[in-house]
C-alpha cells in the first residue's frame, strides 16, 4: 500500500467504510447491485413497452455480479492466507446463526454441564468440512466445553455446536461474528471471545 493510497482511505470522496475488509465492501457492491437489479426488472413488469430500452441494462448488471464474484473470491483467499499468517490457522466453521440446542455447557463459564448429557442453551451451530476438523476445534474449547455432532449415517453434515448461558451470549455473538464474515474459525478467535468475561 502507498502513502497515498493509505491517505485516500482515511477521506475517501464517496464515504466507503475502509475498516471493513475490501471483500466485505465488495460483497456490499455486489448487494447494492443486486438491488439495481431487481428495480429495473419492476420496471420491465410494470411498464412492458418499455422493456426492450431497458432489459439490456439488466444483463449488463448480471455480468457485474458474476465478474465481482470471481474477483471477490480473489480478494478472500488473499484475507483468509493473510489473517492465518499473522493469528494462527483457520478452518471452516460456517455457523447458521444463533439458535438453541442441547450443549456441552456454556463454552465460558460451563454453566449447564451435567456430566456426559447436554442442556438446552443458546448455541451456534456450525458446519465443518470433516469429522477430524471438528474434533480439532472442539479441542479449541476448554473442558470440552463445544460438541462435535457427528453421525456416521451422514459423514457430510458435521456440525461443532457451542452453547452458552444467557450472561455470555454476548461472547457467543462475538464467536458467531468472528466466525461468519469468512466462514471459518481460529483457536485465537475462541480465546478472545472468552477473555471478555474475564475482565
Amino acid at each position: 500500500m502507498t502513502d497515498e493510497s493509505e491517505a485516500y482511505r482515511k477521506r475517501p470522496i464517496y464515504g466507503t467504510d475502509f475498516s471493513k475488509p475490501l471483500s466485505q465492501l465488495i460483497e456490499n457492491i455486489r448487494n447494492e447491485i443486486v438491488q439495481a437489479r431487481g428495480h429495473i426488472a419492476d420496471i420491465i413488469f410494470g411498464y412492458p413497452a418499455w422493456k426492450e430500452r431497458v432489459e439490456h441494462v439488466e444483463g449488463l448488471l448480471s455480468c457485474g455480479l458474476v465478474a465481482l464474484c470471481v474477483s471477490n473470491e480473489e480478494v478472500i483467499k488473499h484475507e483468509i492466507a493473510a489473517g492465518d499468517a499473522a493469528f494462527g490457522k483457520s478452518l471452516l466453521f460456517r455457523p447458521r446463526g444463533i439458535g438453541t440446542d442441547s450443549c456441552a455447557g456454556c463454552f465460558v463459564c460451563g454453566t449447564g454441564k451435567i456430566g456426559a448429557g447436554y442442556e438446552i442453551l443458546d448455541n451456534v451451530a456450525a458446519f465443518v468440512a470433516s469429522k477430524e476438523e471438528g474434533e480439532e476445534i472442539v479441542s479449541w474449547f476448554f473442558d470440552g466445553r463445544a460438541r462435535l455432532d457427528y453421525r456416521p449415517s451422514e459423514p457430510n453434515w458435521i456440525q461443532v455446536k457451542v452453547g452458552a448461558c444467557k450472561k455470555h451470549v454476548p461472547n457467543l455473538e462475538q464467536l458467531y461474528n468472528a466466525s461468519s464474515v469468512y466462514g471459518r474459525l481460529r483457536k485465537k478467535d475462541v480465546a478472545d471471545a472468552i477473555q471478555p468475561a474475564a475482565k
